[in-house]
């Protein structure tokens, strides 16, 4: 059994399998480098494993229902593409490729400490295969007398060079995991805190936005600590690091030690047959085989003084070679230590954490968005382009309808739905000051908005207006209650200066926040809480509201569903 598993092992076609097993893991590897390259290579083949995205070309060239041709000039299932592509260039759903996300990105990685960390080298690849390579042949050198006796030594030796680099390659893909999982719980460890005000931060966010936050036991607008700005983009990795750090280690130490002995016990019994042998037939291991005929026999003394020479030249030549042999394994053990630790380091110093990877590959360390356009971006853009133009073809030859717009020009609307986003900042700025308690307290959120924001004039001219409507609208909804209460018959004739108006959220935001809410729990207390603030007339208003923006949802969807019947 074992001769016939050895002969497989060492067979032309298990070799050449297993070369071609090799190169196409490291082509995977490869494309696993670059997160926009690996989409590229998966977006039309369903069997590449380890994209979200595999196969979707096809999917997409069979979609009929997304007739209807968008504001932009796309179908469904071409918007669909363009929104792909857009969100594995820009590194996230969220984020649009645009100059301001170019300085998000530069500022994500800046708060997060990862400015100096970058992918691994062309390099220090080729230097981690070649030091595998070597572990592997030395390796399997020790294992080739193990293998089998009954095949030949080439067929030994080729199996064991198999093994070996199999071996070879799992601990390595073993070290260099556990090195990236402890670079990214060292620097959570180093640069994460909890003091502060906790706010997650999308790569797609506004970087700014948690600068600052009121500090509730000083009453006032403090700089938020840098360590509680790293936790808000960062995850918390947790203990896995040093769980894979103990079993590689235990795994490689053993290793280590099991090839450093076989090898040593391979050197002695070696040794030992080359000692018996000169000591038996002399340096040269043989005799003359005409001694006999043309000599005298050697008198007893002088041949007992001929054996205790040889012994002696023996003993000594036999401990040269254990000293070479014994030298020899303890650099094999070096190589292995030398492999493992390359591998560990060579992950540890070039692995990013959180969205640090995504942020680096929308910078790739330029000075400039024109730049980094112009030399990366530019052929991103037209391989994205490409697979537009083939995805029509597929569509018409199906008779589907097909729009006109390019993915460029859908990246043009990124703009757009920036400047969307800052009327959302600003909205959402309003509901928080809205929400503040007495003057004070709603001039330290303005504060708080202006300087988080960085709100220009103008956006705060329309931040003072949306402001005084939500105050204006709070008051329209107060006069009822109060026109409700009934007076006290016992009450002072001059009366007490009335509270400070409070300017809650408008009764649009508070809606949506509850169409937000997915939990009936979170639902039912923001809905409790509502009523008691808002009072009953604020509150049949609310809830008219959440009705309305229900059904209007509720309309959008079936327009989207029967999109297909009630084109022209």
């Amino acid at each position: 059994m074992q001769h016939d598993i050895i002969s497989i092992i060492s067979s032309v076609p298990f070799l050449i399998a297993v070369v071609l097993s090799t190169i196409a893991g490291a082509f995977y590897f490869w494309l696993r480098g670059d997160s926009f390259r690996f989409t590229c290579f998966a977006y039309k083949r369903a069997w590449v494993f380890g994209n979200d995205h595999r196969g979707e070309f096809q999917r997409l060239s069979k979609e009929s229902s997304d007739s209807l041709v968008g504001e932009g000039g796309f179908v469904q299932a071409e918007h669909t593409l363009c929104q792909t592509f857009k969100a594995v260039i820009a590194g996230s759903d969220s984020a649009e490729v645009t100059k301001e996300q170019f300085e998000r990105a530069k500022n994500y990685l800046k708060i997060t400490q990862q400015n100096d960390i970058r992918p691994p080298s062309m390099i220090a690849r080729i230097g981690l295969f070649v030091l595998i390579l070597a572990e592997s042949v030395g390796t399997g050198y020790v294992l080739a007398p193990w293998m089998s006796t009954e095949i030949t030594p080439s067929q030994a030796n080729l199996a064991a060079g198999v093994l070996a680099l199999a071996v070879a390659i799992v601990l390595a893909l073993l070290t260099h995991v556990t090195g990236a999982e402890m670079a990214k719980m060292s620097a959570y460890r180093k640069n994460s805190g909890s003091e502060g005000l906790e706010k997650r931060i999308d790569l797609g966010d506004d970087q700014e936005q948690d600068t600052y936050y009121i500090d509730p036991n000083s009453n006032a607008v403090m700089q938020n600590p840098s360590p509680r700005r790293f936790a808000n983009r960062v995850d918390d990795p947790g203990s896995k690091g040093m769980v894979l750090l103990g079993v590689s280690s235990v795994i490689v130490v053993a290793i280590m030690v099991a090839i450093f002995f076989i090898r040593m016990g391979g050197i002695e019994s070696q040794t030992t047959r080359q000692i018996v042998s000169m000591e038996q037939n002399g340096i040269n291991g043989g005799s003359n085989p005409f001694a006999s005929a043309a000599s005298e026999p050697v008198p007893p003394d002088v041949a007992s003084a001929q054996q205790q020479t040889r012994k002696q030249v023996a003993e000594t030549l036999g401990g040269d070679y254990r000293t070479q042999g014994m030298a020899a394994s303890l650099m094999l053990a070096l190589i292995y230590l030398v492999t493992q630790f390359t591998a560990f380091i060579v992950a540890y110093k070039t692995t990013f954490s959180g969205q640090g990877e995504s942020a680096f590959n929308f910078t790739r360390n330029q000075p400039s968005y024109e730049t980094f356009r112009a030399k990366f971006l530019l052929p991103r853009i037209s391989r994205a382009e490409s697979f537009l133009t083939q995805l029509r073809q597929a569509r018409r030859k199906r008779n589907h309808r097909c729009g006109s717009g390019k993915f460029e020009d859908y990246l043009r609307q990124g703009e757009e739905r920036e400047r969307g986003a800052r009327v959302g900042a600003i909205d959402k700025a309003v509901a928080d000051i809205s929400n503040g308690k007495n003057d004070d307290d709603r001039s330290l959120r303005w504060e708080l908005a202006v300087k988080n924001y960085s709100f220009s004039s103008e956006e705060q001219t329309l931040l003072v207006e949306k402001c005084e409507e939500a105050a204006h609208k709070r008051e329209r909804l107060l006069k009822p209650r109060a026109a409700a209460q009934p007076v006290p018959s016992a009450v002072s004739v001059i009366a007490p200066a009335p509270a400070p108006a409070m300017a809650p959220a408008s009764i649009e935001v508070l809606a949506g926040k509850f169409l937000g809410l997915s939990d009936k729990v979170e639902r039912a207390a923001f809905l409790q809480a509502q009523e008691r603030d808002l009072g009953e007339a604020g509150f049949v208003d609310l809830k008219a509201e959440i009705k309305r923006q229900k059904a209007q949802a509720d309309l959008v969807r079936a327009q989207d569903k029967y999109a297909d019947l009630l084109a022209d």
